[in-house]
């Protein structure tokens, strides 16, 4: 008998298992490959991460553990990201690096963030209005509004904030006019400093996978489960039917709206639920050049719809391993409602089209290796709705031996080390017998 069953071995899973330790496990994983969005994939000497990731973390836990892993090895940056607006790269964060605007939209954007600052606001109801209350319109017309609905692709009106306080600097009176001047303000925001590994995030999945290789199954497409039994189906590589128990209990890191698929038999309310989730989905164009020097960014953040991209990232700014030698690569990240995905070509083809209008390519014989990656479910919007819904959900799972763990299963918006810190806890409790 097993303890627990693990279903997913992507960063969520493969954390539980590290954290359960010498405790009886195994992982289910679909995909030939372990890791899911945090793996690297490899093209022809060319190294590309499921979109653009960095390491920061305030948690001494979780920092000792990548030292641990990966010892002294691990590159350390201070961030170069920027924003491209009005035919120019304005250093982010935007709302403290006006000074390169043009002096209408820079005086406009810092009148109206001195003019918030009297009487407390009344409180949000929705992110667009936190928005306009924290920055002003200006900064809300030149900036949140535009890339937020990008890269959302959903109505800022509909989505709630709480969740967003804290995400994204919000600066003092003086540190906005300090930027409107060209002063130095500082360093800002969460991952203002980060590390990366040589080879890309992978090496965390290398890693972690390393201590559960023993207790992992590939290939296996959990297809039914029975609560009461904590037993679980799934079809494995050969199409062959395979069943397991856990003793104790499943971990669920796959999806959350999937629970209806899986257990036909939900209550109505936590069917309708799970229906009411909602999240968008991300198209990852990459782009490997011949070209060697792109400059020095590590990201750049794109507003403007001319654009099909909201972010473009440079892997070689990451780590000089990540491309062949002489050469260079993008990452290019565009969002879509989950009905109206586009078929990857055009995806593709309107991203170099982009990426020529900005200099990046220039001869279509520059391009050496394009390729994309359909990442779906990409990231979770907090509607008004969400709270009560993912509540939902997890108070019925939790009843009845499935425990959430993970940025999908937990329907949150989690960076990575939040990912290994949803495991941890999990794993304590679930070993305390709480």
């Amino acid at each position: 008998m097993i303890d627990y069953l693990i279903l997913g071995g992507g960063l969520a899973g493969l954390s539980a298992g590290y954290f359960l330790g010498d405790e009886s496990y195994r992982i289910l994983e679909k995909e030939d490959v372990l890791g899911g969005l945090c793996r690297t994939d490899y093209h022809d000497g060319f190294l590309f991460d499921r979109a653009g990731h960095v390491f920061y973390t305030k948690d001494e836990g979780i920092s000792g553990l990548w030292k641990d892993f990966f010892g002294e090895t691990m590159l350390l940056h201070e961030r170069d990201s920027k924003v491209y607006t009005h035919e120019r790269l304005i250093p982010y964060p935007f709302q403290v690096h006006t000074e390169g605007l043009p002096p209408e939209v820079k005086a406009r954007c810092v009148l109206d963030f001195v003019s918030l600052r009297g009487s407390p606001p009344d409180e949000p109801r929705d992110l667009s209005k936190w928005f306009l209350q924290t920055f002003g319109a200006a900064f809300c017309e030149e900036f949140f509004y535009p890339y937020n609905s990008k890269i959302w692709k959903a109505d800022l009106r509909d989505m709630d904030y709480k969740w967003f306080r804290g995400r994204i600097p919000v600066p003092s009176i003086a540190e906005v006019i300090y930027g409107a001047l060209g002063a130095p303000v500082g360093r800002q925001g969460g991952n203002s400093g980060f590390l990366y590994p040589n080879y890309g995030t992978g090496e965390l999945i290398d890693a972690l996978q390393a201590f559960s290789a023993e207790k992992t199954r590939r290939e296996c497409s959990v297809f039914s489960i029975a609560p009461d039994e904590k037993a679980v189906c799934y079809y494995d590589g050969g199409g062959r039917i395979n069943r397991a128990t856990a003793d104790k209990a499943i971990i669920w890191t796959l999806p959350l709206y999937e629970l209806p698929r899986i257990i036909p038999n939900v209550p109505r309310e936590i069917r309708e639920a799970c229906s009411r989730l909602r999240y968008n989905v991300l198209v990852t164009v990459n782009v490997g050049l011949k070209v060697p020097d792109l400059g020095r960014e590590h990201w750049i953040y794109y507003p403007d719809p001319e654009f099909n991209f909201h972010r473009l990232c440079f892997p070689a700014n990451y780590s000089p391993y990540m491309v062949p030698p002489g050469k260079s690569s993008i990452i290019c990240e565009v969002s879509f409602a989950p009905d109206t995905l586009k078929d990857e070509r055009d995806v593709s083809r309107e991203a170099v089209d982009g990426l020529r209008k900005l200099g990046y390519i220039g001869s279509y014989s520059n391009i050496e290796l394009l390729t994309t990656r359909v990442i779906n479910p990409a990231y979770v919007i907090y509607d008004q709705e969400h709270d009560a819904n993912v509540g939902a959900v997890h108070t019925w799972m939790r009843e009845h031996g499935i425990y959430p763990c993970g940025r999908f299963a937990e329907w949150e918006y989690m960076n990575m080390d939040h990912v290994m810190i949803s495991a941890r806890e999990l794993a304590l409790k679930l070993k305390e017998g709480a």
